[in-house]
């Protein structure tokens, strides 16, 4: 079982395993309130403790891999809202790495 606790304004999750390295590892709930710490404590230690969750391999350590042409088009999707003349400025810039449509 984790032990919940506060640094600064954000809560933390302390897992200890003295089977691994390091024995001690941190783990930020990304909120400043208790009531939603302890909510998302709750919540973490029973998914630790049924195995869907390990601390030490986060989702984040091991980003999706997706191509170039992949990124581009996320990105452009993200900038719709720009005017026409920024749009096709971004195509310009980004058709130098490969053909952009």
């Amino acid at each position: 079982m984790a032990s919940l606790f506060k640094r600064g304004d954000r809560y933390y999750l302390a897992f200890y395993d003295a089977s691994k390295t390091p024995q001690r590892k941190h783990v930020s709930l990304k909120v400043a309130h208790y009531r939603a710490a302890k909510k998302k404590a709750d919540e973490l230690n029973r998914e630790y403790e049924n195995g869907d969750y390990s601390p030490r391999e986060t989702k984040s350590s091991q980003p999706k891999e997706i191509t170039l042409r992949e990124a581009v088009s996320k990105f452009m999707d993200t900038r719709q809202n720009l005017s026409p003349q920024s749009i096709q400025k971004y195509h310009s810039v980004l058709g130098q790495f490969l053909p952009i449509r």
